[in-house]
């Protein structure tokens, strides 16, 4: 639950239990905002990693606050958590899919 309170906090965050990619550069990352989105991201991923037999290093990203994905200075009040930035989370090239 604590977990839970922090991630909500943040407003964005990786999903360390739901990513494969173990803090590495990923191969792609499947990113999710609002609850059903977020089970179909899971669902995506969980089928990804049965037909690719794990070799896809995959982060999933879930968004709670989809202001964190604007520009800092469009959303002063609203930045990213202190220890991220957009390509620590997304890459800077790898496909992202949200």
């Amino acid at each position: 639950m604590d977990e839970a309170v922090v991630h909500c906090t943040e407003g964005i965050g990786i999903w360390q239990w739901a990513s494969n990619d173990q803090g590495t550069e990923p191969d792609v990352v499947m990113a999710c905002c609002g609850d059903s989105p977020t089970l179909e991201t899971l669902a995506a991923v969980s089928i990804l990693r049965e037909h690719l037999a794990w070799e896809l290093k995959i982060r999933v990203v879930n968004v709670v606050d989809l202001m964190k994905l604007q520009p800092e200075k469009r959303t002063p009040a609203r930045p990213l958590p202190d220890n991220m930035n957009y390509d620590s989370i997304f890459t800077k090239d790898k496909p992202h899919h949200l």
